[in-house]
């Protein structure tokens, strides 16, 4: 069978087409959407910039009074993705876990410890990068200590 040699536009517009695909799936997979956790006079907030047009942007606080308990893990816990992103190391989203059924994940780093922060309606599971310190502000802020 003969070789096909195919024009030069031709191979350019097919560069210049899966550069940007190329670019977009990195960022879809192995981004993490500038997520942040922070402790304030309201309660725990988190943030983070969305994935292009499939997920927005959040900004979010779980007011201290409706916190029901916080605990912390030394991994997550086994999920699977109901709806969000699941991508190489942070996922956003809503899932679903044998051990807590429907939860709101804002996970950082998978290989993290995990705090559950569970309140009256929801199950949040949330990976700051010092979780136990996280967990020990929290838990000072509830008792009021």
């Amino acid at each position: 069978m003969p070789e096909q040699d195919y024009p030069r536009w031709l191979k350019a517009i097919i560069l210049f087409m899966l550069i940007p695909i190329g670019i977009l799936a990195y960022v879809a997979i192995a981004g993490d959407m500038d997520l942040t956790y922070e402790i304030t006079d309201a309660g725990v907030q988190i943030k983070h910039g969305g994935a292009m047009i499939i997920i927005p942007g959040e900004n979010r606080t779980i007011p201290f009074e409706e916190i029901e308990e916080i605990e912390l893990r030394e991994r997550i816990p086994k999920m699977r993705k109901i709806f969000g992103k699941d991508g190489i190391r942070t996922w956003i989203g809503d899932f679903r876990s044998d051990e807590y059924g429907r939860v709101k994940a804002y996970v950082l780093n998978t290989r993290w410890p995990a705090v559950i922060i569970k309140t009256a309606n929801q199950i949040f599971v949330l990976t700051p990068e010092n979780a136990a310190a996280f967990v020990q502000q929290v838990q000072a802020r509830l008792t009021g200590n």
